[in-house]
């Protein structure tokens, strides 16, 4: 059922509570690609009365005691016996006196009884009555039929005796005056003998219809001339033409991506990428699944080497109706070296959607962040590297510097933009757009070392087959983070509850997953195998995910 054509039932059945989970996504994704309707939407909202519960301090004393009263069954069962047994001696009593009255038997004492008397005199009487009126109903009845006959055997000699005339162009005297006045042998379909049949009906039809003499018209024919165009004139189409052609490829394409079967945009993508979560990646993904989604990853990137790390990534986001997009919150905490060095970030997020098409919304996103960076100069040591991220090292100093901990705040920015259309999505971002220092230990005879822009784009789709429990999501992904530009391609595939994908880069890197989904929750582990830029080695890394999608209440969501 269309929404635009049926509003009001849906806005109906979404304030009530009637439409399934599914309805209600596709209903608020209808009202955030058509803000014409955001008129409507308010006014049902001011109108619409929340139920509240109401409970009755006094429903127990509503509740009506039993009463045992066995004695009202007894007495009702004496009361049927009574009933039945008075009925069956009036019925044996009945049946003797009507017996004696039919065969005028005496009764048992020998003697007649008088008050039978009455009875068999009115029985005689009734029964011959009854055979007076059935004589007269058989007699009637016979009678009827044969007047009945008769008047059918005549009334089938007139009409032939008319046809006859008809043929013969006479009128059959003794006939109906009207329809010798009115009926003409020219009229007739069969005159001047019956040769003409068929043909005779269709000459007839024809000389109605152009109005001839001595013959009906139909009032209501259209008179075809002195018209403004040529109503005989027939135009045809050029089957075979180029134009038909290709119009004929464009509906069976059209039919082969039509929703649900085929290409569309589910707004909910897995990132088969190392280090990389949704958010983080692109912040313009904030409120991007227009309800509430908490979600938390966990990162061991390279164990057991000596350029281990840890990361731990925290993120809520959501689509607030009031300030017309999504909003988002994102904190990080890094350690690398085992303790040795750690950055810890709070990010904000806000992503406003803008509707520019049916069935394109275009997302630009900011993200504020602010963090601190510690390093310990007990662990580190004097004159040495470590590998912060994949590609990214960091330098330590002298040795006069490196006494006790040190710690730098810092704050940067980043900007993103998502476009999501009804078949595809596609998004670029930057971040650290203010390049912060990150080298705790730097001076003025040094140059303190920066965080490089950090740049990404993905484009993607899914394929979601009819019944929806099969789902196919290809995409494409850029990253670029200092001197380490790679591109990704994989596929995340899901049946059911879960999920298997996989992706592979142009560094001969690859990664794998494996999970669970559902409509509220979902779990997923990572595995990926890449390159350290500093010890020229590939290691494995290990990330775990879960995430809670929580119900909006109270709040109205338009899609």
């Amino acid at each position: 059922m269309k929404i635009s054509n049926n509003f009001d039932r849906w806005m109906f059945d979404y304030k009530e509570g009637n439409l399934s989970p599914e309805e209600v996504e596709e209903f608020e994704k209808f009202l955030l690609n058509h803000p014409e309707y955001e008129v409507d939407a308010d006014a049902w909202d001011m109108a619409f009365v929340q139920n509240e519960p109401v409970e009755y301090p006094y429903a127990e004393k509503l509740e009506k005691k039993r009463r045992v009263a066995g004695w009202y069954y007894w007495s009702a069962a004496a009361m049927l016996v009574l009933l039945l047994g008075s009925s069956s001696l009036y019925l044996f009593n009945t049946t003797d006196q009507l017996e004696s009255a039919v065969t005028g038997e005496e009764s048992l004492s020998g003697h007649h009884n008088d008050r039978t008397l009455p009875l068999v005199d009115s029985f005689n009487s009734i029964n011959n009555r009854a055979g007076i009126l059935f004589s007269e109903l058989t007699d009637g009845v016979t009678d009827s039929y044969t007047n009945a006959g008769n008047t059918t055997g005549n009334n089938n000699q007139l009409a032939q005796n008319q046809l006859n005339a008809a043929v013969s162009g006479n009128v059959v005297s003794g006939s109906d005056p009207n329809l010798a006045n009115s009926t003409h042998a020219d009229n007739l379909p069969y005159a001047n003998g019956a040769k003409k049949s068929q043909a005779g009906l269709i000459d007839l039809e024809a000389n109605k219809v152009e109005g001839k003499t001595h013959v009906g018209k139909y009032a209501g024919n259209p008179d075809s001339k002195g018209l403004a165009f040529d109503v005989t004139k027939k135009t045809t189409v050029k089957s075979g033409s180029s134009f038909s052609a290709l119009k004929k490829v464009y509906h069976r394409v059209e039919r082969m991506l039509g929703y649900p079967v085929g290409l569309t945009n589910l707004r909910d993508p897995e990132l088969l990428l190392p280090q990389s979560t949704l958010l983080s990646f692109n912040s313009a993904f904030a409120g991007g699944m227009l309800k509430p989604r908490f979600e938390m990853n966990y990162r061991n990137q390279w164990l057991g080497s000596d350029q281990n790390s840890s990361e731990l990534n925290v993120s809520y986001d959501n689509y607030s109706y009031g300030i017309r997009g999504g909003a988002g919150i994102l904190i990080n905490a890094q350690d690398y070296g085992y303790g040795r060095f750690g950055d810890y970030n709070v990010s904000l997020l806000y992503s406003p959607k803008l509707v520019v098409g049916r069935n394109i919304v275009v997302e630009p996103s900011v993200k504020l962040t602010m963090g601190s960076m510690i390093a310990n100069g007990d662990k580190l040591s004097a004159n040495s590297s470590f590998e912060m991220d994949r590609g990214r090292v960091l330098n330590t100093i002298a040795d006069n510097q490196m006494n006790g901990i040190t710690t730098q705040w810092y704050k940067d920015y980043g900007l993103g933009l998502m476009i999501n259309t009804k078949w595809f999505y596609a998004g670029f971002s930057s971040d650290n757009l203010s390049r912060h220092y990150e080298n705790v230990y730097g001076n003025e005879l040094y140059s303190p070392a920066k965080t490089p822009v950090k740049l990404s784009g993905i484009i993607g789709t899914d394929y979601e087959s009819k019944t929806k429990t099969m789902t196919y999501s290809p995409f494409v992904a850029y990253q670029q983070y200092g001197n380490q530009p790679e591109l990704w391609a994989g596929m995340n595939y899901r049946l059911g509850w879960m999920t298997v994908g996989g992706g592979l880069s142009t560094n001969k890197e690859f990664t794998a997953s494996v999970g669970m989904k559902f409509d509220t929750f979902k779990l997923v582990y990572h595995y990926d195998y890449t390159e350290s830029a500093l010890t020229q080695t590939h290691m494995g890394s290990h990330n775990v995910g879960i995430r809670f999608n929580a119900k909006r209440k109270n709040q109205r969501l338009t899609h």
